[in-house]
């Protein structure tokens, strides 16, 4: 975060990491949608409802922008791993399991955003770095965090057991997620691959 903030992250880097998290929106977009089918309350059916549609219109568009039509990648193994967890949790466990898990998207970015300093308009990344920032964002945390508030009030012990669980698994696939950009989009020296190829044989 902190060479995002400065402006020294590198442009493939940055561009991995929009192609991963646009293919990550399309499948947390279906969790949510989950949740939404899950509830039995009205209000918490239209939340993540419009959750849902908001990762495939307003944020989907800033990557848009930013990488056109790209050709179609696959995820990587760290985006596989983290939206195949939040689809087998918000599809096949209790609800509060579910939206525990969803959270830290919200939350994370959210607290990120209010801890960013201002960048001039000429940032590379200022685009992207305003998106944190985003009122409409911080609103859809607090209601995130309500119906998760709402959730955990009526679950079981054992229910609220594996909803913490279940947030501090997303927390750090968040964590991996970001860090993904660098260590999977980083060029290999030419002089290190030998020792590379060799250490992954």
């Amino acid at each position: 975060m902190s060479q995002l903030v400065d402006g020294s992250l590198p442009a493939s880097s940055f561009a991995f990491y929009l192609a991963q998290d646009s293919l990550y929106l399309r499948r947390y977009s279906r969790a949510l949608a989950a949740l939404s089918a899950a509830s039995t309350d009205p209000a918490a059916q239209v939340f993540w409802a419009g959750g849902a549609s908001s990762c495939l219109t307003v944020e989907s568009a800033l990557h848009r922008g930013r990488l056109g039509e790209p050709e179609e990648i696959g995820a990587s193994p760290v985006t596989s791993a983290y939206t195949d967890f939040l689809l087998a949790t918000t599809l096949g466990e209790e609800r509060a399991v579910g939206v525990a898990a969803v959270l830290p998207c919200y939350w994370l970015y959210a607290q990120t955003g209010a801890t960013l300093p201002s960048v001039p308009s000429d940032h590379p990344y200022a685009d992207w770095l305003d998106t944190y920032r985003d009122p409409r964002f911080v609103i859809a945390t607090q209601g995130a965090l309500e119906q998760v508030e709402r959730e955990l009030a009526a679950a079981s012990p054992a229910a609220r057991s594996a909803a913490v669980r279940a947030y501090l698994l997303a927390s750090r696939h968040e964590l991996e997620f970001f860090d993904q950009a660098l260590r999977l989009a980083a060029p290999v020296p030419a002089d290190q691959r030998e020792t590379v190829l060799e250490g992954a044989l």
